[in-house]
């Protein structure tokens, strides 16, 4: 509109055409004045960091067409002062730039509202005098800076004020709107337009029950000039908005958030397109405060209408996934790592399913009362649920979840319902704990015989000194176990049921204990003790035998779980084989531990001490194969026990 057709609807008081103008004004307004602010930040981040490379917001000044390519150099050359204060230069112009945007976005609620635009002129004159005590020439303190940007209602500063004017102005706006295209208000469109928000909110419409009763996306569409701006509430926050504006086949989406990753998540959820994302880095450079804004931008380019329209309409269906994804990222984070609760709401969207179902029904009370209900023990301060049931059966759990409350409450299931659906759910995943606990049982086998092998690779009794990282690197693997043992203690305590394995994994224990102290005892012989080879072959023999049963043993486990998940009784045949292999040899060394002794003490001539330590050797090696053979009768008697009786 002209200005002189605007000064003269202004004599004749016709506001209400006057309004569209100062409203798309008042919106072109807004996002300068965001991006001064976005100046201002990093111009001081870039003081309190120097080495690191300058922030560049060329591409969005120029896209908000601002012409004033000198600002470009503000970051890179701003500074501290001796007395730690920022020294950012054209600070001034900056500040009277915002000044002047603000009384833009005043000019249309002044003309729509004449009682609330007068308490908001007398905060921007507020705001006027104190960036003026504040701003001395080029120089900012941090406390100045933090006023002007924070977005807290108590300090009332300028971005706080820049928020609550960009409030007035939708309210405004939504009453200026006098049409509606598919749900979303709209003024100033042509017949190219009409198609383009058809298509956004297709995609709004497709997913916006997934909000369940939460306020937010609600859509405005208007026309600027060359662009088509549509913009939308998300989730009712502050500072929390998407606009896109459309130009030809480009469309550029800004997005501002006060949570950096959701804005990780927002760019993710648009990765099937080619988004070229701008200046997404410098929203993260160190030294802005928790309480500041952040800003993406990105712009798509599509190779025709359709293609457009297929772009709209899925940045349409994305965005109910970002109402309350910090809540749920820190419910989901009381279960599983910070690295995997990301994942799961990447996932949750990705399959249309969300969150907000989730924290509808309780969200971290909700998994909460499961393992209430269904663990025998309390949860400990600190403790998560995959330390319970194992890390990738508590992500499937929370995508069970995720996916249950959506489509339980969607389908119009009772609230009861869902959480017993849950809770069942849970409750299987603990009956199948049993086979999760073979895995560490596994993992304790597997360093048993490590132990063996090494055992047998050393010189016994004669031949040269033996290694000492040899027994060094014993007592490393024997901590290794130590650990193990605790883990299966852990896990047991929730499921008593299967207390079986902490039994078989405590036998078995024993025999690396065993192992590792003969290991140490034979670092306190002296090279060449006995060289007669029979003694030797003797020994020898009972450590092979050690070996052996560490073997057996590792194929008992090897094969249990093919009974444990069920089956024929045929099918049990290897783990049957192998746990008489362990009995076998546990007697086959019980005979070479008689053997070995008897041909230590008819040896003439040895001294007692060393005598003494040579038969102890050969008892804590006749000991682990007893160990591993009871470690392999536990596991017997509850594989054909407990597990069979159910099969039955």
């Amino acid at each position: 509109m002209a200005e002189g057709k605007q000064a003269i609807l202004e004599v004749l008081d016709q506001s209400a055409l006057l309004l569209p103008a100062r409203v798309h004004d008042a919106i072109d307004a807004n996002g300068r004045v965001k991006y001064y602010l976005s100046l201002l930040q990093l111009a001081c981040a870039h003081a309190d960091a120097p080495d690191a490379p300058p922030v560049d917001l060329s591409a969005e000044r120029e896209r908000l067409h601002v012409d004033e390519p000198e600002l470009d150099g503000v970051v890179a050359g701003a500074h501290l002062s001796m007395d730690e204060r920022y020294v950012v230069p054209r600070l001034g112009e900056i500040i009277a730039h915002v000044d002047e945007d603000l009384a833009r976005m005043l000019a249309p609620v002044a003309l729509a509202d004449g009682a609330e635009a007068e308490s908001l002129k007398q905060r921007l004159e507020s705001i006027r005098s104190r960036e003026a005590e504040l701003v001395d020439g080029d120089r900012l303190s941090s406390e100045a800076l933090a006023w002007l940007t924070s977005v807290d209602p108590a300090r009332d500063g300028t971005h706080r004020f820049c928020m609550d004017l960009h409030k007035a102005i939708d309210q405004v706006e939504a009453r200026l709107a006098t049409e509606t295209v598919d749900g979303a208000r709209v003024f100033g469109l042509t017949d190219v337009d009409r198609p383009l928000v058809s298509a956004f909110m297709r995609g709004v419409h497709r997913t916006e029950r997934l909000k369940f009763g939460h306020p937010g996306l609600g859509t405005t569409a208007t026309r600027s000039g060359p662009r088509l701006v549509l913009e939308n509430d998300v989730g009712m926050t502050e500072a929390h908005v998407v606009v896109i504006d459309i130009e030809g086949r480009r469309a550029s989406i800004t997005m501002a958030d006060v949570h950096v990753q959701r804005l990780a998540f927002f760019q993710r959820m648009l990765s099937d397109f080619q988004v070229a994302w701008h200046e997404t880095r410098s929203r993260r450079a160190p030294g802005l405060a928790d309480d500041e804004f952040f800003l993406g931008s990105g712009t798509f380019e599509a190779s025709s209408g359709e293609e457009l329209a297929w772009f709209l309409e899925h940045l349409g269906s994305r965005l109910v996934f970002l109402i309350d994804w910090n809540k749920a990222r820190k419910a989901l984070q009381a279960f599983v790592p910070k690295s995997a609760a990301v994942p799961l709401l990447d996932w949750a969207a990705s399959e249309e399913v969300g969150h907000r179902a989730f924290l509808e029904m309780g969200g971290e009370q909700l998994v909460y009362d499961a393992m209430a209900a269904v663990l025998r023990t309390p949860v400990r301060f600190g403790e998560r649920l995959e330390d319970a049931i194992g890390a990738e059966p508590a992500r499937g759990f929370l995508r069970f979840v995720l996916r249950e409350t959506a489509e339980g409450l969607l389908e119009g299931r009772s609230r009861s319902l869902v959480r017993e659906r849950v809770r069942a759910e849970l409750a299987g995943l603990f009956a199948a704990a049993g086979e999760r606990l073979v895995e560490p049982v596994r993992r304790h086998a597997a360093i048993v015989l490590d132990l063996a092998s090494s055992l047998a690779t050393m010189p016994l009794l004669g031949g040269s000194a033996v290694p000492r990282e040899v027994a060094t690197r014993a007592k490393e693997r024997e901590s290794e176990a130590d650990q193990v043992v605790v883990e299966v203690r852990s896990l047991v305590e929730r499921i008593p049921e299967e207390r079986a394995f902490w039994r078989m994994v405590e036998a078995a224990d024993d025999a690396a204990d065993d192992i590792e102290e003969a290991a140490f005892a034979l670092t306190l012989l002296p090279p060449g003790f006995i060289a007669d080879d029979e003694v030797r072959a003797t020994i020898r023999r009972l450590a092979e035998l050690v070996v052996a049963a560490a073997n057996a043993w590792v194929a008992c486990v090897d094969s249990a779980p093919h009974s444990v998940r069920g089956g024929a009784i045929a099918e049990t045949q290897p783990f049957l084989d192998a746990v008489d292999r362990v009995v076998t040899i546990e007697h086959e060394a019980d005979e070479a531990g008689r053997h070995a002794a008897a041909a230590l003490m008819a040896r003439e001539g040895i001294d007692a001490r060393a005598l003494v330590t040579a038969l102890g050797v050969g008892q804590q090696l006749e000991a682990a194969t007893d160990a591993l053979m009871h470690a392999a009768l536990t596991l017997r008697d509850h594989v054909f026990g407990a597990v069979m009786i159910e099969r039955r």
